[in-house]
Parts: C-alpha cells; sequence; structure tokens
C-alpha cells in the first residue's frame, strides 16, 4: 500500500496511509520502510523527514535505526557531518552494551562511503582499540578494511601491532596492540598476514619468507616461554 500511495497517491493520501500503518503495525518498521520507499524514488528530502520523525519516537533504543540513518547521510545526501553527529546522539539514548558494536560500524562507515574519511575511521577505532585491546573482532575488521584502502605499509604495521611484534603504531602514534594472542589467534593472523602478502607479491617471494619466518620464530618463542 504504501508504494501504492507513493507512485500514484497524493501527499495527503499517503500520509494517512502512513500514519494508519504504524498505528496497526511495528512503527518502527514502517518508518524504516517508508524511508526507503522515498530513498529508492529518489525522493531523500522526504526520506530525511522520516528518519527524523523516527529519532523522536520510543523506539530510538534502536543500534539499526541510527545505523541506516546514517548510511543514508553519508551515501544519498552526502552529509557525512550530519552522519558523524548521530553517534553522540545514539550513545546518549541506547544501552552501554550497544556501544562498541555501534562505534565500530560508525568507524567502517567512514572507510565505506565514497564521503568518509579514512583518517576518521582510523581514529574511532584507535580509541576502541585502546579501550578494549583484546577485542580480536576489533582489530580483524581494522585489517579487513585496512587491506581494502591498500596502503601496505599500514597494513603491514597493524599486523605487527596485533601480534606484538616490531614496531608498528596506530595512525595516532599509539603502539598498543594484543599484549598475548592465544595459539589459535595467532595462527589466524599470520595465516592473514601470510595471505595479504601472497596477493601482492607479484612474484618477489621476500615478503612471504619474512612472515613465515617470524611466525616460526613467534612460535619459538612461545614454547620457550610455557
Amino acid at each position: 500500500m504504501l508504494n501504492l500511495e507513493n507512485t500514484f497517491g497524493t501527499d495527503d493520501s499517503l500520509e494517512e496511509v502512513f500514519k494508519r500503518a504504524c498505528q496497526y503495525n511495528d512503527a518502527q518498521e514502517i518508518h524504516e520502510k517508508m524511508a526507503s520507499i522515498f530513498i529508492q524514488s529518489d525522493k531523500p528530502e522526504k526520506a530525511d523527514e522520516i528518519f527524523q520523525s523516527a529519532l523522536k519516537k520510543k523506539f530510538t533504543q534502536s543500534p539499526n535505526l541510527f545505523l541506516n540513518y546514517a548510511n543514508f547521510l553519508f551515501d544519498t545526501m552526502a552529509a557525512p557531518d550530519r552522519g558523524r553527529a548521530l553517534l553522540p546522539r545514539a550513545m546518549q539514548s541506547l544501552p552501554p552494551h550497544t556501544h562498541v558494536e555501534l562505534t565500530s560500524k560508525f568507524g567502517q562507515l567512514e572507510f565505506r562511503s565514497l564521503h568518509g574519511d579514512v583518517e576518521r575511521g582510523r581514529t574511532v577505532f584507535e580509541g576502541l582499540l585502546s579501550s578494549f585491546p583484546k577485542r580480536v573482532d576489533l582489530w580483524n575488521i581494522l585489517l579487513d578494511l585496512e587491506i581494502k584502502v591498500g596502503d601496505v605499509d599500514q597494513v603491514r604495521r597493524l599486523f605487527e601491532r596485533v601480534l606484538g611484534i616490531g614496531r608498528g603504531v596506530g595512525a595516532d602514534g599509539s603502539k598498543a596492540g594484543m599484549k598475548k594472542l592465544k595459539d589459535k589467534q595467532a595462527k589466524f593472523f599470520f595465516k592473514k598476514w601470510l595471505t595479504f602478502e601472497e596477493k601482492i607479491s607479484n612474484g618477489d617471494d621476500k615478503m612471504v619468507d619474512e612472515v613465515k619466518a617470524r611466525a616460526a620464530e613467534y612460535v619459538k618463542s612461545l614454547k620457550e616461554d610455557s
């Protein structure tokens, strides 16, 4: 019905159908569906109004609402500053257990959006990793993002940091990394690093061999410590 009214109805008839749908269905779901319809029908201003209306409702306890709106502001409206302003607002509205993942998603958006800022994204992740250095999932997400960006030196420094070897430093000059990985975790990251080096080697196996040697040295040091 919403699609039909948007295509063939008037603004007033669409508003009436929208209000009725919110009354008898999940209001948040209807708001998000209406925003999606407006985006797909090239009516971004109307979608923006729907998102703003949704944030005023009681269902602002949903991280997805903030994330969907942020993605819309970055990608469709080319308004990254407005998107960034949603994060502190979301942190005030949402329960603490959602904050790390939410902040991570906003950091990822800086990397992935055409209107994002990679340096801002790095700063977001540095903040998370300084507070939660043992969160292997955060290190892995950042590695995937950096690999996609393609700054080889940056990727290598990050591998060194997560493995606690070498001189790798973060975007903010921090050397914070994992103090000690479990055997399976270390194996995972060395394998990931090796795969990365093999893909960019172009027949030059110098770094591939170096990673293999560093992995062997790492395993040896673990045995000596045990």
